[in-house]
């Protein structure tokens, strides 16, 4: 009897000014090894919204959601614009969450003609996930199951 494990995972590293665009270029990264990002137009708009109990799954969730309409939808993000990341004192759907997130994106359905899809992305997950943010700007980390 022969065992073969294999752990199938990227890494995702990005950076930005404050939380939302680190967490926008986090996005970005994430659909850079789906496909090549420069095939892919910005012609439609979608908006994404998701809740967190804190950063960490705040950035979790937004990564799997994103990951869930591409799968779905078969809709690429080109680029995430993240207008708001704020306390949630509202939220209906999970009372302990503590934090919201609106993001608009853009992108495209995918196109086979002009699309390869390069890899499929299982799961964001909470391994190796850090946020840092500090005065030269906020950096985000975290692996992608694949």
């Amino acid at each position: 009897i022969g065992i073969l494990v294999l752990t199938i995972v990227v890494g995702i590293a990005a950076t930005g000014a404050d939380l939302p665009e680190a967490f926008g270029n986090a996005a970005q990264g994430m659909f850079a090894w789906i496909a090549d990002l420069e095939a892919i137009a910005e012609r439609e708009e979608r908006w994404v919204e998701v809740q967190g109990r804190d950063l960490d799954s705040l950035l979790v969730g937004f990564l799997n959601e994103l990951n869930f309409i591409f799968e779905t939808q078969r809709f690429l993000f080109r680029r995430l614009q993240i207008l708001s990341i704020a306390p949630d004192s509202r939220s209906m759907d999970d009372p302990a969450a503590e934090y919201r997130l609106i993001a608009r994106g853009f992108g495209e359905p995918l196109d086979p003609e002009r699309h390869q899809v390069r890899s499929q992305v299982k799961a964001a997950t909470f391994h190796s996930l850090k946020i840092e943010q500090g005065p030269g700007g906020c950096r985000v980390q975290l692996i992608l199951d694949i």
